[in-house]
């Protein structure tokens, strides 16, 4: 039984979350202890014993400690058994709070894209929460992406869309829920070619950006709060996006005219506003960002913070946001061959993910800062093979290649 401290890295959910994806698919029995012992809240909450709770239910196996406030869990593998029926099933997952549906995902997905015995799996929770991707960010940003290196979204014949391949599963947002009631329903159903996916995820590879070619702004509003309110979120977004200062000549944003949608969310739990901005490079790299309101602050901040994110992102000279980064590493690890992208500065989710995979699969993984000056490049960890810990901070500034030998499985 591998053992994982979880207050390792970051300290939080992620932890749960990968090392269960990882000990699911590999049928690997994991201990984890000291669980989110730096939060506040020490222990697992509603929504991570739903993301463990989702992975037994497509993978197989028993969970032990697996109840909000536990700080320590067990998973035991155990094939799951397969019936004539299988491919008909449905699961459903209610995490019962405004916890993020986004964040199952981070879970589901992994397992579901090599066990897709299920055809649609139903999510109920927060749609738009704090401290979590948005839906919107997973259907326009993660699944397009990734689609591209799943090998059944790839090559199936007659599913492609340019030079883009079909995406891997639908997403249906049935109800959007919001903080503090949740409640939103949210339906996932893979695409046909998947139900006899074989084969490892190809090698991920992002490392030429390009030029920004489209941003798309996307302002929201539901239940009591007035349109008023998201079109001052629109326009103090595309006011900041038209300054964005000049990097060699790449964020000349002022050039791009964006599309904007103003949509009023129904139906919906709750009230609330938020904002949602994609920007699309001519290597189609994708950028997110995004807020929601908050009554503590004008709405107009609200549109200047989404903006100001995806310019930070922009400008910090990577393919990946930093949202993405971490994200993907599970995929990296999975992968065959070689998979490397370019990210800007570093986050300690990412940090942490990458710690994560190499305890959960050997996979080996390469930080690589770079030197943009003079394109100098140094290698500043290699997991185990000197023990190096790169940074302590929550940001590490600059730009940087993360290089991974995937586990092909």
């Amino acid at each position: 039984m591998l053992v994982i401290d979880g207050s390792l890295g970051e300290g939080g959910g992620q932890i749960i979350r990968n090392s269960i994806t990882y000990a699911a698919l590999l049928q690997q029995p994991i201990k984890i202890h000291s669980i989110r012992a730096g939060r506040s809240k020490p222990g697992l909450r509603a929504q991570h014993v739903c993301g463990l709770q989702l992975a037994v239910e497509i993978c197989g196996g028993s969970l032990v400690g697996a109840e909000v406030g536990s700080t320590t869990l067990e998973f035991h593998p155990r094939e799951k058994e397969k019936t004539n029926t299988d491919t008909d099933t449905h699961i459903l997952v209610d995490i019962g709070t405004a916890g993020s549906i986004c964040l199952l995902l981070q879970v589901g997905l992994p397992c579901w894209i090599y066990n897709p015995t299920a055809q649609t799996i139903e999510l109920r929770g927060g749609t738009n929460a704090e401290l979590a991707p948005q839906i919107d960010y997973l259907e326009e940003v993660l699944i397009p992406i990734m689609s591209r290196y799943i090998p059944c979204a790839v090559k199936t014949e007659g599913q492609q869309r340019g030079n883009l391949p079909a995406s891997l599963m639908d997403i249906d947002i049935q109800t959007r829920g919001y903080y503090p009631m949740g409640k939103g329903t949210v339906t996932c159903t893979l695409r046909p070619q998947l139900e006899t996916c074989a084969g490892p995820i190809d090698p991920i590879v992002l490392m030429n950006r390009g030029q920004v070619v489209s941003i798309h702004i996307k302002c929201f509003y539901a239940g009591k709060a007035p349109h008023s309110l998201a079109s001052k979120m629109e326009r103090s977004a595309s006011n900041r996006l038209r300054q964005a200062p000049h990097k060699d000549g790449f964020l000349e944003l002022e050039k791009i005219q964006p599309t904007i949608e103003i949509i009023k969310h129904e139906p919906a739990v709750g009230s609330a506003t938020g904002i949602v901005i994609i920007a699309k490079t001519s290597t189609n790299c994708i950028f997110g960002a995004s807020a929601l309101g908050n009554r503590k602050e004008k709405i107009e901040m609200t549109g200047i913070k989404a903006a100001q994110e995806l310019i930070y992102n922009l400008q910090s000279g990577g393919c990946v946001d930093e949202w993405l980064q971490d994200q993907i590493v599970i995929f990296m690890a999975l992968a065959k061959g070689e998979s490397k992208i370019r990210t800007g500065s570093l986050t300690l989710h990412t940090r942490t993910a990458i710690d994560v995979a190499r305890i959960m699969t050997g996979a080996v993984f390469e930080i690589t800062k770079v030197n943009v000056a003079n394109n100098d490049q140094r290698i500043v960890h290699e997991g185990d093979k000197n023990n190096s810990v790169y940074g302590k901070e929550d940001i590490i500034h600059g730009q940087h290649i993360i290089t991974c030998k995937g586990i092909s499985f």
